[in-house]
């Protein structure tokens, strides 16, 4: 009855323990896809950024003065 009750213990132990594996890299690989992901966004918004800054720079620069 002892050794029954000893393996029953010792099994959920290591269903606990591959549980938290489990889920430590499931939310460790969601958190650099995550990462990732917002890199991406910061990048497109930071070349959307340098855009507007240029076609500004484009509009309001005076075109030269032609002489008659």
């Amino acid at each position: 009855m002892l050794k029954k009750i000893a393996l029953t213990a010792v099994l959920v132990q290591v269903a606990v323990f591959s549980a938290l594996l489990t889920q430590t890299v499931f939310f460790a690989s969601t958190a650099s896809q995550a990462a990732n992901a917002q890199q991406l966004d910061q990048s497109a918004a930071a070349k959307e950024r340098v855009y507007a800054r240029q076609f500004t720079i484009a509009m309001t620069t005076p075109l030269p003065q032609q002489r008659p």
